[in-house]
């Protein structure tokens, strides 16, 4: 923008009006000199249309790196709403069954039919379920992280706690 300003002042001619000096055979003159540059007629169209295609090719630059990260930003939102749903349906759905297989597992133990392969089958299941809900709140919070990062800082202002002294 500064360059397009600079070149559109270049085409009006800068007149120059000042002190003049000078010896002539001897005799020193002086006098008020004006001053107008010849190529009035050309208006510094060239350098205007030079200014004017960077300004479109910088703004051409920037709308194609604010396409891209939108873009970015909705991967982001669409992986953040997954791990979202995974972890919804990881806590609600599977844990609670598999609580509830370990339930079973031991009325059945307290009912004098204890099998060791169900208690280990159930309890292994257990912890791979703890584990895979861990993994899932892992997954959004770096899904959620990517969001922030890519939606960048926000500054708010601090609050000033006034004092009764």
């Amino acid at each position: 923008e500064q360059q397009l300003r600079l070149e559109i002042h270049k085409q009006y001619p800068d007149l120059t009006i000042g002190p003049n000096y000078e010896i002539e055979e001897g005799q020193s003159r002086i006098g008020i000199g004006f001053g107008l540059p010849i190529p009035i007629i050309n208006l510094n169209q060239e350098g205007i249309a030079r200014a004017r295609a960077s300004r479109l090719a910088v703004r051409a630059e920037f709308e194609g790196e604010l396409e891209r990260l939108l873009h970015h930003l909705a991967q982001a939102e669409v992986r953040l709403q997954s791990a979202r749903a995974l972890r919804d349906y990881v806590e609600t759905d599977v844990a609670p069954l598999v609580d509830e297989q370990i339930a079973d597992a031991r009325r059945i133990a307290d009912l004098g039919e204890f099998d060791a392969l169900v208690q280990l089958d159930a309890l292994s299941r257990r912890h791979e379920t703890r584990v895979r809900v861990l993994e899932a709140i892992l997954t959004e919070a770096n899904a959620h992280e990517e969001v922030r990062a890519l939606l960048g800082p926000t500054f708010r202002a601090e609050q000033k706690e006034s004092r009764d002294d």
